[in-house]
Order: C-alpha cells, then structure tokens, then sequence
C-alpha cells in the first residue's frame, strides 16, 4: 500500500474519531459499562490512526514542533489506552490526558506554521486543550469539558478531511501518447511537474478508480518548439489515465 494511501486512511479515521468524540463529550457522566469502555477504546485506536495520518501529511512542513507534538499526543493516547490505575502517586489516565493536550498544542504550533492544514484546526486543538484544564477550576460543571471535547472533535475532523480529499496526494498513470516518442507508462502527481501542463491540467477533478481520455493543445505541452520526436504545434492525445490512491 503507499503512503499515499495511508494518509487517506488516517484522514478516513480521523473524521470518524472526531465525530465520534464530538458525540461522547455529551453523554451523561454515570458508571462505565463495557459498551462504553469499547467505545472510548475505539475513539482512542481511531485518533492514534487519525494522528499518525496528520503527522504524516505534513512532517515536512510542521518541522520539529510537529515531531514533539506527535510523539507526545501518541504516547498519552497510548497511556488512556490501557486500563486505568495508579503508579505510586500518579494516575494514569490523567497524566495520558495531559499529555495529549500538552502533545496538540504543540503540533498545533507546528501545523500553524506548516500552513499544510486549514487555520482552524490548530487553533481546535488549542481551544481544546485551555477549555479543558479550565474545567477542572469550574467545580460541578461538565460545561468546559463538553465544549472542549467537540472543539478535540471538529478539529480532527477538519483535519481528516483534508487529508482525505487532497488531490496532491492522488497519483495517476498515463500509458504511452499517440503522438510522442514515449514507449512507458508514466505515474506521476499533481504540482510535481514531471509532465507536462496539460496532462497535470486533464487529470485534474478525477476520483479514485476513474480514467479519462485527454487531449492536450500544443500551448499547454510542448508549445511551439517541439521536442525530438514531437512536431511543433502538435496536439497530444492520451489512452484512458487512470487515478489511484
């Protein structure tokens, strides 16, 4: 499988994740059952795919703040993933809850900088985290934690979504043209200019699995000048090009 579509896969998990724990920041507070115990586990395995998505997508661009944030925000999901305790002094679940928060502000400064993600996911988690140690100052009141479990929630979900439908991440392959001296198929992505405009231009708007045939005008390949073994001004047809993860 490529990256590629493992990061659609993490974006895939992070919006059900996100959705999921918008939807339990507002069910009563009472004795955990088993059903519920399942679900929490489930949102926690689908933000752990979710997170390693988010950090995979923009790794390069959120730098060594996304890094630190990452690995903090996984390892305190790791932590709430198993069963509840103490070690000495130190609950579990607590110290893996803040972690997760202390882990999301500091991808959030990443991914702010990274200008990868839309704005308003970095500052979700963010608005998260503050409204929810603030809700430990609120006596009584499940308020502060209802809202920053649906600001954790829209922020995964933003996040999921561009990691889903982002056609950067697509790849296409385009067989050999009628009308070049090409003889291979070519895969290739869009904006990685490794052909040429037209076919960036004709692929683009495809869903997975879909192919097209496409016809490129002389301004939009090789232009008037032609190249060895391509007349100038000629138009340039292509086979069906198919998209894939």
């Amino acid at each position: 499988m490529s990256s590629a579509a493992l990061i659609h896969l993490g974006g895939l998990a992070a919006i059900l994740a996100g959705v999921l724990r918008a939807a339990a920041a507002f069910l009563p507070a009472t004795e955990p059952s088993v059903a519920l115990e399942w679900l929490y586990l489930l949102i926690d395995v689908l933000l752990l795919f979710g997170l390693l998505g988010v950090y995979a997508y923009q790794h390069a661009e959120s730098g060594i703040w996304g890094f630190a944030g990452f690995l903090l925000a996984g390892i305190g999901l790791e932590s709430i993933g198993g069963p509840d305790g103490k070690i000495g002094d130190v609950d579990i679940y607590t110290s893996g809850a803040t972690l997760i928060g202390i882990g999301l502000v500091v991808l959030a400064v990443g991914t702010w900088r990274g200008q990868k993600l839309p704005r308003y996911v970095p500052a979700l988690w963010v608005l998260s985290t503050v409204v929810g140690m603030s809700g430990f100052l609120v006596a009584g009141s499940t308020v502060p934690f209802q809202i920053a479990g649906v600001a954790f929630g829209l922020g995964f979900v933003g996040a999921g979504i561009r990691l889903w439908s982002d056609r950067t991440l697509r790849s296409y392959i385009a067989g050999r043209s009628r009308r070049t001296m090409d003889t291979d198929r070519v895969s290739f992505r869009i904006g990685e200019r490794v052909v040429i405009p037209g076919l960036e231009y004709g692929v683009d708007g495809m869903r997975v699995g879909g192919r097209r045939r496409i016809r490129v005008p002389p301004h939009l390949g090789y232009r008037e000048a032609g190249v060895p073994g391509v007349a100038a001004r000629t138009d340039l047809q292509w086979p069906p090009v198919f998209a894939r993860p």
